[in-house]
């Protein structure tokens, strides 16, 4: 598959890097990782961008210790402090806050949060008597960027993957239509249905996560995602009742989100309710800065690590191209730390863009069910058997829904089978919003594009017809596979995979907390 498809190409525009802050912040961390020790620096020759010593006086700054109680922030009192203060042991998220007073007002002229790898007593203990040579684990992920959206975006980033000897899993498949539906099967080793069934308590504590049994075989565990309001395993999944990880930079997230204003470019991703900046850096700057501080913190000790990103991926086929150089310094430092050293790398998506009038079409269409797959493993060539030359999706427990693996020819819009399909599937969609009396009935709008491919499956012969269409009155996009099972007419007949939605429906489904019906409610 071309990843510079004409019809991608028509809305793929490479973006350059933005800086976004016309301001460095007041205040850093100053670390020392082999003792255990670290200090709030204030950069006294930045005060005078924050404070104007002609109209203002008294300049001071404190900081608040952030805690997560019950999943709510809990604030200690602000702390008054200069620079190079020493930090307590149990002082791990920050809030900082500088003010000065103005015409007799106390006014607040810098706000900044900081989070702080320390050594925690409970996981000293676990690692103390590990070994250097047990392998380290690093899954590394890019929220929304298919094989094809990879190679379009970082080119600097994948020229140094070759180079470098990265391994490369060409056509991985997705598993389901988002990312929890693709990260469940990951991270537990069971599909997205039996941990439904499990998971019958409302927290996804009960599911056998794959951090756990690598704290039990005496690793440091820490899981990072940025966008807290999205991220994977808290969005409309009720999250955890105790948090399962040593280091989760959940509660970070929260902070960040919850005070740090709006930044110079908010414009980057207008589209979408992920932000891509906030306060003086890239979220994805603290994201990787919590990170690598707990890598280097656990360099010569094993460590299972689990960080996502979707703030600069998520919704916005052009953004991602200009994160390029950022994204290989990134991985340039790990090299530097030495990180590649003793660590099993997966540097992964989870599937390409579900939003975008590339979408739409063929190519696009099926390029967001090829997901992006890199390894890389010290001393070592390959940890990967022959794949036989004739294996099917099925084979890899790919939903056929999903399967890439087909060859297509265009169907009429306007013909009986297509408007027969399109409203099987409309019918299938109402007969599971019928529980919720707040949303509407949905009908067919019109078809966008039909697709058939013929498929033999243990010796009977199928049709698959892929359609896209909107419906009223959400003008929701929709597309599904369906699938015939006695020729043209489809008597019989079945959806597989489910049906996308290929725009977005913020605000139009707020009546309902059902995660999957959200996709398809509007709210009356």
């Amino acid at each position: 598959m071309d990843p510079f498809a004409e019809a991608v190409m028509k809305e793929f525009k490479p973006m350059k890097h933005r800086t976004c802050s016309s301001l460095k912040p007041l205040t850093s961390i100053d670390q020392d990782f082999d003792a255990d020790v670290a200090k709030l620096l204030i950069h006294e020759e930045r005060i005078s961008q924050f404070f104007n010593e002609s109209t203002q006086s008294g300049f001071s700054c404190c900081y608040h210790k952030v805690e997560d109680s019950s999943n709510s922030l809990v604030y200690s009192n602000c702390i008054q402090f200069k620079t190079n203060h020493q930090l307590m042991p149990d002082e791990e998220f920050l809030l900082v806050k500088c003010s000065a007073s103005e015409n007799s007002t106390t006014k607040l002229i810098y706000v900044n949060g900081h989070s702080i790898v320390r050594m925690k007593e409970n996981v000293r203990q676990r690692i103390e008597n590990s070994t250097e040579d047990k392998l380290s684990i690093l899954l590394l992920g890019l929220d929304s960027v298919s094989r094809m959206q990879f190679i379009r975006s970082f080119p600097n980033l994948l020229d140094h993957l070759k180079k470098t000897g990265w391994f490369e899993l060409k056509f991985y498949n997705k598993v389901g239509d988002n990312t929890l539906l693709n990260l469940f099967p990951l991270m537990t080793g069971i599909s997205t249905r039996e941990a439904k069934k499990i998971k019958d308590s409302g927290k996804s504590d009960v599911l056998p996560f794959l951090w756990e049994d690598f704290r039990d075989a005496g690793y440091a565990t820490i899981s990072a995602e940025d966008n807290m309001p999205y991220s994977t395993f808290h969005y409309l999944e009720g999250g955890f009742e105790e948090h399962p990880i040593d280091y989760n930079f959940h509660t970070y997230a929260r902070l960040l989100e919850t005070n740090l204003e709006k930044s110079e470019c908010d414009d980057l991703n207008p589209i979408s309710t992920y932000r891509a900046f906030l306060g003086f850096h890239y979220y994805v700057d603290y994201l990787y800065e919590y990170a690598f501080a707990f890598l280097r913190m656990f360099r010569s000790k094993p460590t299972f690590s689990f960080i996502w990103s979707g703030s600069f991926t998520h919704d916005n086929i052009n953004l991602p191209s200009s994160m390029d150089d950022k994204m290989l310094d990134y991985l340039k430092k790990l090299e530097d730390f030495g990180t590649l050293g003793n660590t099993f790398v997966v540097f992964f998506s989870d599937h390409g863009m579900r939003y975008g009038k590339h979408i739409l079409k063929l190519v696009g269409g099926t390029e967001k069910n090829y997901i992006e797959w890199k390894v890389t493993c010290p001393s070592c060539q390959s940890i990967f058997e022959e794949i036989p030359i004739n294996r099917k999706c099925a084979d890899a427990g790919i939903p056929d829904g999903w399967c890439a693996c087909k060859d297509f020819e265009e169907v009429k819009l306007n013909s009986e089978i297509t408007k027969k399909l399109a409203n099987i599937i409309i019918e299938h969609l109402n007969n599971g919003l019928a529980s919720y009396p707040n949303c509407a009935n949905l009908t067919l709008d019109f078809v966008r594009s039909s697709y058939k491919s013929e498929l033999e499956v243990s010796s009977e012969k199928l049709t698959d017809f892929l359609i896209s269409f909107d419906a009223n009155p959400s003008k929701a996009v929709l597309q599904a596979t369906v699938r015939c099972e006695n020729g043209s007419n489809c008597d019989h007949y079945k959806i597989i995979g489910g049906v996308s939605r290929l725009n977005a429906y913020h605000g139009q489904s707020d009546c309902i907390a059902d995660a999957h019906q959200r996709k398809y409610c509007y709210c009356i």
